[in-house]
């Protein structure tokens, strides 16, 4: 998060990208994929009202070795994601908690290797912070963590 209103706490869990993908796809089936596997492919655009910097972190606008990589359709919700993938329109990053909880037939998951992880963590308003939030964020950082 870059918003000067908004702060940021430290990182409480990193989970990898993983590629929503029609289980027709021609990668289908594999267990870890790179962007230039998947550089000609077209990715689900998501259209949510967020920054830029946000959607590149998400996905790269090109692979590591420079390849441009195409956006479309247009989604705004999870289960359009999902809708387009299964239909073989576009693929899409998504997170592991979306593999496990949106488990499907028609639609494979595969591990995307080189790109940086998902990191998840809180984030407040600045002007809201008081010792309530402060409190409630010291005792998440003191939970055990589970992978």
């Amino acid at each position: 998060m870059r918003e000067p209103d908004l702060t940021t706490g430290r990182i409480l869990l990193r989970e990898p990208k993983l590629l929503a993908l029609s289980g027709r796809h021609r990668l289908a089936g594999r267990e870890a994929i790179c962007l230039e596997d998947v550089a000609d492919d077209t990715f689900a655009d998501v259209v949510a009202s967020v920054p830029d910097y946000w959607r590149d972190a998400h996905l790269p606008r090109q692979t590591p070795l420079g390849k441009a990589l195409a956006r479309g359709p247009a989604v705004t919700t999870l289960n359009e994601i999902l809708l387009v993938a299964a239909a073989g329109q576009a693929i899409s990053t998504v997170d592991i908690q979306v593999a496990r909880r949106h488990a499907r037939r028609d639609i494979f998951y595969a591990r995307l290797l080189d790109t940086p992880p998902f990191e998840m963590g809180f984030v407040w308003r600045t002007t809201a912070e008081a010792a309530l939030v402060r409190s409630f964020i010291r005792v998440a950082h003191d939970l055990p963590r589970h992978h």
